[in-house]
């Protein structure tokens, strides 16, 4: 088996699950202080993402949005992909009176958008045929 050959999910620990679950949520240092361990688990872990993928697993997309990397000190660092910023969006969302909880992220933009006409044109736009609409070229053409 290759390294790009997907590995089936019973050969990785549940705790690979769980760690991708918490660290979507909020960082997660696991420490080391061991460079070249925290270089094979992060490995693993990618391994097991990349196995989520091939396998449809209902949690890929969750798995996808953290970040692994390796600190100076040799731990692996996993965290929320946007992580650095989360604080200063947190504090924009309770500035505005936004709160998570509020907001469906299966929601359509016209279902949330105050200019839901703007987003009821661009849809019709892009969704009905117009001679007005630039074309694609073909080989001919160029």
């Amino acid at each position: 088996m290759t390294d790009s050959t997907p590995r089936p999910l019973g050969s990785f620990a549940p705790q690979f699950l769980a760690l991708f679950v918490a660290a979507a949520r909020k960082p997660v240092e696991i420490e080391f202080n061991d460079a070249r361990k925290a270089h094979r688990l992060r490995f693993r872990l990618n391994q097991f993402r990349r196995t989520l993928y091939s396998n449809s697993h209902p949690m890929r997309n969750l798995a996808a949005s953290v970040q692994l990397t390796i600190t100076p000190t040799g731990n692996l660092y996993a965290a929320p992909a946007d992580s650095a910023f989360l604080e200063v969006l947190d504090k924009a969302l309770q500035d505005s009176g936004l709160d998570l909880n509020d907001i469906d992220i299966d929601q359509q933009p016209a279902q949330i958008s105050p200019t839901a006409d703007a987003t009821a044109v661009l849809q019709d736009f892009f969704t009905s045929p117009s001679n007005d609409k630039p074309k694609p070229k073909t080989n001919s053409e160029e």
